[in-house]
């Protein structure tokens, strides 16, 4: 009698784990939803880390170009003041490893500067010997700064969600020890976009005067065109 009620039992659980797994296929849910679903892949923090040092050092690179390019045009366009100013912008890049606050400063300034010269060079007429030559000087930096910005935009998009994910998986005791890990990424990532955007605007105007001037704009219009955007 005892086993007739043991198999019993055994062939009601049997029907009843059947019935949980066609009424969940049913509504689009599988059984380990039912049980908590599938952990994600613990996130290396680690490797974050330094992938957001590599990132951040890319980044120097390419303000860098653009600040020797910027130059070249505040020159040719005989803008003493910001002239002036990208010297000092190029030492603290050149010095590296700023702070987080430092770095958004500078790509803000250099930002602002892409649209001061974007008008500038719409407004321009007259373009002698010495400024054509100023121009030319800058329209390959200008444009290989904007392309690997173009670049590290795109990587920062991605660097960031997996950051916001090793947040969310650290929970509250581990979060803060996370965000000063990565916390470089949360700040200027979002920003990253506004740069680009203004790079590429002036990137365009100034290689679509040159080529108006008959500069030679080959290499910069390439490396422009090829651009994934």
């Amino acid at each position: 009698m005892k086993n007739q009620i043991c198999k019993v039992s055994s062939v009601l659980a049997i029907a009843s784990f059947l019935m949980v797994i066609v009424i969940s296929n049913a509504f689009g849910f599988g059984v380990s939803s039912l049980t908590g679903g599938k952990k994600k892949g613990k996130v290396d923090i680690s490797a974050l880390a330094d992938n957001q040092a590599n990132l951040c050092k890319r980044l120097y690179a390419a303000l860098g170009e653009i600040n020797t390019a910027q130059y070249h045009f505040a020159k040719a366009l005989d803008d003493k003041k910001t002239m002036e100013s990208l010297e000092q912008t190029g030492k603290l890049l050149a010095k590296g490893n700023l702070e987080k606050d430092a770095l958004n400063q500078t790509m803000g300034a250099t930002a602002d500067v892409a649209e001061l010269q974007n008008d500038q060079l719409k407004e321009a007429k007259k373009w002698d010997t010495s400024k054509k030559r100023e121009l030319q000087k800058g329209l390959m930096p200008y444009a290989t700064g904007t392309a690997h910005s173009v670049l590290l935009g795109k990587e920062f998009v991605g660097h960031l969600k997996s950051t916001k994910d090793a947040i969310q998986q650290a929970g509250i005791t581990s979060a803060l020890s996370v965000k000063k890990k990565l916390g470089l990424t949360l700040y200027i990532a979002p920003n990253v976009p506004k740069l680009v955007s203004s790079l590429l605007t002036t990137a365009n105007t100034a290689t679509k005067i040159a080529k108006k001037e008959k500069l030679n704009v080959s290499e910069p219009e390439k490396m422009l065109a090829n651009l994934d955007i």
